[in-house]
């Protein structure tokens, strides 16, 4: 669970997908990863900066004993989770626009959410909420994706 949780774990699998819409995609694919950057760091934002502070949950890690030595427990809030959110944007817009990852994709966004949960950073309900509002914002960015790549004429 510590190593799917870890951001820094999914950099080689980041570099390949970059890659690959550049390749493969052109424009599109240079489109495309502004697209899911501004959704991710949107998203990772608004929940931080607006729904954390707003809502103001205790993490269990704080609030259960929970017998994980060792565990680091953010002082942030609890609800959404961030990680389930940026997870969540980035399978949303990606299966929109690839409908052929949609099931990877969103099975290695679901395993990022239990993951937290697992280690006591999350509810079950942060997970729900990061990945709801995470789901909303990858729809919006893949609209405005649509929008663009119209627009150019691509």
């Amino acid at each position: 669970m510590e190593l799917i949780t870890n951001p820094a774990n999914f950099i080689v699998a980041g570099v390949f997908v970059v890659l690959s819409l550049i390749i493969f995609e052109k424009k599109r694919g240079f489109i495309l990863i502004i697209a899911l950057t501004s959704g991710i760091a949107l998203n990772d934002a608004i929940c931080h900066h607006f729904f954390k502070p707003l809502i103001a949950r205790q993490r269990p890690c704080h609030t259960i004993d929970i017998n994980q030595p060792d565990r680091r427990c953010s002082q942030n809030f609890s609800f959404p989770s961030n990680h389930a959110g940026n997870s969540f944007t980035a399978a949303t817009l990606l299966s929109l626009r690839f409908p052929f990852v949609s099931i990877p994709a969103y099975g290695l966004a679901t395993a990022v959410g239990v993951s937290r949960i697992h280690l006591g950073l999350h509810y079950p309900l942060d997970i729900l909420g990061g990945a709801v509002f995470g789901g909303f914002m990858g729809w919006v960015f893949f609209y405005l994706y649509r929008k663009t790549i119209s627009a150019a004429q691509l």
